[in-house]
């Protein structure tokens, strides 16, 4: 009977060591596939961030590479959806406007109630006004706050309404009548010139001071930034800058202003802005 009794619990701690193998095997191989799935999606953001910054550096056929790439290993993904939205900036970047429009759509369709969309939305509107129909603009803008109140895209959307409720309301800017914007153009004349860098920056300010209420004063402000650091003068020109988020936060120059601030601090983004500015 003892032997029998030893047989049997000898059996069954034998068991227990499988079991318990077992377990440990699979604990192994769990967190060995947890570890391979944040390795991959790690990689992808970061195949993502190099798209994006191929796209500042105008090289839009590198960049579609590698986002269609994304898109056809991972369908009906968020990253999917987020390579699309890359997809349609270098169609935009290239002027096919409504083959950029149709992804967007695609988008809002596949991903809906999501941040993605909601992303996508604003960019259809600005897309909208790229080609001057503002009221297509104003009714994407529109749905888009209705439909995503707490997107983190409102602030976006709400200054962009504003800005094309503000253009059906004018007709736009009068290029050739307005002298504010004559001048602008003078300024921006002046900017492509070499060794005048400075005088179009000022020249620039110049308009924004003596025009603070003049839809072009955020832009001149903005660019008169772009001439400060261009020139080499860093620190005026983020001056400037932040000083189109204070005056002018409603603005559409706020985008720009925001990432040329983020560009300021990191070297790899401040050539892309150079690039952007210069083309070379």
């Amino acid at each position: 009977m003892v032997r029998k009794a030893r047989s049997c619990v000898i059996t069954e701690l034998g068991r227990v060591r499988v079991l318990a193998m077992i377990g440990l095997l699979v604990i192994i191989g769990c967190a060995g596939l947890i570890g391979w799935r944040l390795h991959s999606a790690k990689k992808l953001r970061q195949e993502l961030d190099r798209a994006q910054t191929l796209i500042w550096q105008n090289d839009l056929v590198s960049a579609r590479r590698i986002v269609e790439n994304i898109i056809q290993e991972h369908p009906k993904t968020e990253i999917e959806a987020e390579a699309r939205l890359l997809l349609a900036y270098t169609w935009a970047g290239q002027h096919d406007i409504p083959r950029a429009r149709r992804i967007l759509e695609n988008i809002m369709q596949e991903h809906p109630k999501t941040e993605i969309a909601a992303h996508a939305m604003v960019y259809l509107g600005e897309l909208w006004e790229v080609t001057r129909e503002y009221q297509k603009a104003e009714s994407v803008y529109k749905k888009m706050l209705a439909e995503y109140p707490h997107s983190r895209w409102r602030p976006d959307a709400e200054a962009d309404l504003r800005f094309v409720q503000k253009k059906a309301r004018s007709g736009g800017i009068q290029w050739t009548k307005d002298p504010v914007a004559k001048q602008y153009v003078s300024a921006a004349r002046l900017w492509t010139k070499r060794g005048e860098l400075l005088a179009a920056a000022q020249r620039f300010e110049a308009i924004a001071r003596a025009n603070p209420k003049h839809e072009l004063a955020p832009m001149a402000l903005l660019s008169a930034g772009y001439c400060y650091f261009l020139a080499g003068r860093l620190g005026a020109a983020q001056v400037r800058w932040h000083e189109v988020l204070e005056r002018y936060p409603h603005s559409s120059c706020k985008a720009d202003a925001d990432f040329a601030l983020r560009a300021a601090k990191d070297p790899k983004l401040r050539e892309s802005l150079r690039w952007a500015l210069t083309g070379d």
